[in-house]
């Protein structure tokens, strides 16, 4: 099953791509868009010719109804948890006009994670918000602040 870290911001300004692209080609990757550059919805990150890239999507309100369903399910899970740490991520999820999806394929080796890393280090300084890592959380920057069960 593939792995998903999705970056949550109520930027509406597209994530320029160039800045992802300087902080992963320290690591020899690439990220490839499809479409304008200035305004796409679908990128890949290749960060070894041999492995299946990592899948980059941007989910947008009233489009395909991504956004919506896991603005949704997050929302649902997270307000369960009752404490100051899930109101903020909660807040976030409110205000949140984007979510930028990167799916890890089943098959990728350790060296994925670097340049992964990178990508979304560059995404979260350029348009801001709140990381969910899968399987452990949602981070500020590289601080957890909801460990999820």
């Amino acid at each position: 099953m593939p792995y998903f870290t999705r970056v949550f911001t109520a930027s509406d300004d597209t994530p320029p791509i160039n800045d992802m692209r300087v902080l992963v080609g320290q690591y020899a990757a690439t990220i490839t868009v499809e479409g304008d550059e200035d305004d796409w919805d679908i990128a890949a990150l290749r960060y070894d010719d041999e492995e299946e890239p990592v899948d980059i999507e941007r989910y947008l309100p009233a489009t395909d109804g991504l956004f919506e369903e896991d603005i949704n399910d997050f929302r649902s899970t997270i307000s369960a948890y009752g404490s100051e740490a899930a109101e903020k991520v909660l807040s976030v999820l409110d205000e949140c006009r984007q979510i930028i999806c990167f799916r890890v394929p089943d098959e990728a080796d350790d060296t994925v994670w670097a340049p992964l890393n990178a990508a979304v280090d560059a995404l979260t300084h350029s348009v801001g918000g709140l990381i969910h890592a899968e399987k452990e959380g949602f981070y500020d920057g590289p601080e957890l602040i909801l460990p999820l069960e």
